[in-house]
């Protein structure tokens, strides 16, 4: 059974330029973190600020909210989703999770590049948004001679204004949500095809014998 490995991850000030989708939050304040030049390019084109878009369309604060945006010209698509009320790191998990996932649900073939601006706030929030983007990437894949359909995200970029030490907490989240993923596939695995002897093999494979 082959290790589901998942697209890589950075952090950078700035949203890099062959992003194809956006994932921005919407609190009770309203949408945060849009870059200054695609908010500029948004509204110039349709009328309408990115916050003001999204209310018409249903964005709501809650969690699990979310709603795709048009492009602005030549920038990526957007999609906004709630932030939950509190904006804890678990809030800001799930939200990275659940904008990622939606971003992949756009791709039609080839890999998405997706940046995830939330607004994030030292290590600790920069740690969650990178786990949960990460894991909303995932999508199990049965085992099957049939050529996967769809596309997938490529490439994930979480955007971070401070300078906080993002080389060390993308490495982290990598570990973590690679960990999580690795079981995700062992428990979707048949039996036939994952049993004791075999699951040994894959569990020493993956190096979880530093774990025990």
């Amino acid at each position: 059974v082959p290790i589901r490995m998942l697209p890589p991850l950075a952090v950078a000030k700035g949203i890099p330029r062959n992003v194809d989708v956006l994932v921005v939050g919407m609190s009770e304040g309203g949408v945060r973190e849009v870059p200054e030049a695609i908010a500029r390019a948004f509204s110039k084109r349709f009328g309408l600020s990115v916050e003001e878009m999204a209310v018409s369309l249903g964005v709501k604060a809650q969690a699990d909210s979310k709603r795709t945006l048009p492009a602005p010209g030549g920038g990526p698509r957007i999609v906004v989703v709630g932030l939950g009320s509190e904006q804890s790191d678990e809030d800001l998990r799930r939200a990275a999770g659940a904008g990622v996932r939606h971003a992949a649900s756009l791709a039609e073939n080839g890999g998405l590049s997706v940046a995830v601006s939330l607004g994030t706030a030292g290590s600790r929030q920069l740690a969650a948004v990178a786990e949960g983007a990460l894991l909303g990437s995932y999508n199990y894949e049965p085992i099957s001679t049939d050529a996967a359909k769809g596309g997938a995200v490529g490439a994930i970029t979480v955007i971070q204004p401070s300078d906080a030490k993002g080389a060390d907490v993308t490495a982290a989240a990598e570990i973590v949500a690679q960990a999580v993923v690795t079981v995700r596939e062992w428990v979707n695995t048949p039996a036939n095809l994952l049993y004791p002897e075999s699951f040994a093999e894959h569990f020493d494979d993956a190096g979880c014998w530093m774990l025990v």
